[in-house]
């Protein structure tokens, strides 16, 4: 690729692997079935960042998994992916999470943003200047959160911008961001006829 990867080019990678991930999840659910939790048929984590990883990898990316980063406090923790374009330096600093059951799960969404907001500077591999995207994504079986999720008129949403800091709010715009939502099938037919995938990625310079 020539030149800096812009957000669309990204999307797409990221839509790629969605894909990908329903096409896994039609032969093996790799999930612990438990039915009083309301996130036990939930595909686990790994799974996504799996497939995601594969479809940046074979467009030029170099992957990390479990990436440490520095903290305010001196305290340590991992995004789930980091991945630097080859032939630039593109990076994506992102965030795999799974079962959001409802709206009311935005707040654990808007700490997840946040945390990659503040906290993608202390991402030792990241060569300055950079050009850096963040990314969530999450899976859920809600196909009311799917289809109020990548509704541009909703993001930022009144109901949850006063919880974020102000560095979030400006890098999630719609002017800026790319909001999605992808359905897979599933073998809940009766109550969950669809599982989805919901992402937000922004720029973070």
């Amino acid at each position: 690729m020539i030149g800096e990867m812009n957000i669309h080019q990204i999307e797409f990678l990221v839509r790629e692997g969605a894909y990908s991930l329903a096409n896994h999840l039609e032969t093996h659910w790799p999930a612990e079935w438990d039915a009083d939790s309301e996130t036990g048929r939930e595909v686990r984590e790994a799974n996504t960042v799996l497939h995601l990883g594969h479809a940046l990898l074979r467009a030029g990316f170099l992957t990390y998994a479990e990436v440490p980063h520095a903290r305010d406090g001196g305290a340590a923790s991992c995004f789930d992916l980091v991945a630097k374009n080859l032939s630039d330096n593109t990076w994506l600093v992102a965030e795999v999470k799974r079962a959001y059951v409802s709206t009311k799960s935005l707040d654990s969404i808007t700490r997840d943003l946040e945390r990659i907001v503040r906290s993608w500077r202390g991402v030792d591999m990241i060569d300055q200047p950079a050009n850096v995207y963040g990314l969530f994504v999450a899976t859920t079986w809600r196909a009311d959160l799917a289809r109020w999720w990548p509704d541009s008129d909703k993001h930022p949403d009144p109901s949850i911008d006063a919880m974020w800091a102000n560095p979030v709010a400006s890098v999630t715009e719609n002017a800026k961001s790319a909001w999605g939502s992808v359905a897979f099938s599933s073998y809940f037919s009766d109550q969950y006829p669809h599982h989805y995938l919901l992402y937000a990625l922004f720029p973070l310079v």
